[in-house]
């Protein structure tokens, strides 16, 4: 019986494993299906991107009309492309507790309260 060669099922084995995080990444469209599905919103817009290093889709989404205070509210999301989990819009910081995405720790009293620059003091 002859011997078949072991390492182009080693090389085809590793090629896999080396491509499957990429295979399991969401698409743009698999995000906007799981967070309609998850949570009953229409999906608006969704755009590439990261925070922190990590890879997201940002979604714009709505929330469906209706009675309550919420009706067409608009609200955008961040997924991670990998898990499909969503990505706290909020992230302890070490000096002010927390941190908003897009701030870069930017706040300061001047930023918060425009009037205090001015010279006016609200008490």
């Amino acid at each position: 019986m002859p011997r078949r060669p072991v390492f182009p099922a080693i090389c085809l084995a590793a090629g896999l494993l080396l491509a499957a995080p990429a295979a399991l990444a969401l698409t743009q469209e698999e995000a906007a299906a799981l967070v309609t599905e998850r949570y009953g919103v229409e999906v608006l817009r969704t755009q590439a991107d990261q925070i922190d290093g990590q890879r997201v889709w940002l979604l714009t989404v709505m929330e469906p009309g209706g009675t309550s205070n919420s009706a067409f509210r608009v609200t955008r999301l961040a997924v991670d492309r990998d898990t499909g989990d969503l990505v706290p819009s909020f992230r302890h910081g070490a000096n002010s507790g927390y941190q908003v995405p897009g701030s870069g720790g930017r706040f300061t009293r001047d930023t918060v309260q425009p009037s205090r620059a001015a010279g006016t003091v609200w008490r």
